[in-house]
């Protein structure tokens, strides 16, 4: 997992391009999540709203005293495409069964389908080719379940545009979660934004984040610089260091 204990080396600055580091004043110990919007989707056709998810997760101990935790989350902007399934919708994670990575700034179109039937199946990826156009495309076949079939089977398939490093056990870090749906063609232009709020304990990258945990996200913006420093403070909020 991209997260450390501590402050930024300043020699991780000069070769991660993005590192958020956190200093808790609070007296608990803190949950936070950063989360990643990977730029401009569009869906066709159209189907359920992506769901946000944890992207990163770490835990920062508490002030004691004078004394002051700190932490850092720090990734490199490589995207992939991940599918999967949610484990309990609306109170579960993403687990990820395949993911094709794709070339930064590419061009990358991901044709995927799905073997087997709803509930004793899985997706899977059919090939990766080069569209001559910007962005990246993911178009589904007819073989995946409907969501009529998903729904009767009680699974819920999904896809999703994942940002970082692959980790040690060969999973990418899924930003936000869309129904797997037959026949689709999913387009993006990465233009990835990133923000983070301090999360509910026990909560585990992957999770699906209901709205009224995201909708207080404070915003990362780099603007050209690879550290961003904030400050929790002990009413709770976030500041700039």
């Amino acid at each position: 997992m991209p997260f450390r204990r501590g402050r930024v080396p300043e020699e991780e600055e000069a070769v991660s391009p993005f590192n958020v580091e956190i200093w808790n004043e609070t007296p608990n110990d803190q949950t936070f999540v950063m989360l990643a919007d990977p730029g401009t989707a569009s869906v066709v056709p159209t189907g359920p709203a992506a769901l946000p998810l944890a992207w990163l997760v770490g835990v920062i101990p508490g002030k004691v005293g004078s004394v002051v935790s700190t932490g850092y989350f720090y990734w490199s902007e490589d995207f992939a495409y991940a599918l999967g399934e949610i484990s309990a919708l609306g109170g579960g994670g993403f687990l990820e069964t395949v993911a094709a990575p794709l070339d930064a700034g590419g061009d990358d179109s991901v044709a995927a389908g799905f073997t087997g039937s709803a509930g004793h199946g899985a997706p899977k990826l059919v090939s990766i080719t080069k569209a001559g156009t910007a962005g990246f495309t993911m178009k589904s076949d007819a073989s995946v379940p409907t969501a009529a079939a998903q729904a009767a089977a009680l699974v819920y398939y999904a896809g999703c545009w994942a940002i970082g490093e692959v980790d040690a056990s060969g999973r990418y870090a899924a930003t936000q979660a869309r129904q797997y749906l037959p026949n689709l063609v999913e387009t993006l232009a990465p233009a990835a934004a990133y923000s983070v709020i301090a999360g509910p304990a026990q909560t585990f990258a992957g999770d699906v984040l209901s709205p009224a945990v995201v909708q207080g996200a404070y915003d990362v913006d780099f603007a050209g610089v690879s550290v961003i420093r904030l400050t929790y403070t002990a009413s709770n909020t976030f500041q700039p260091r």
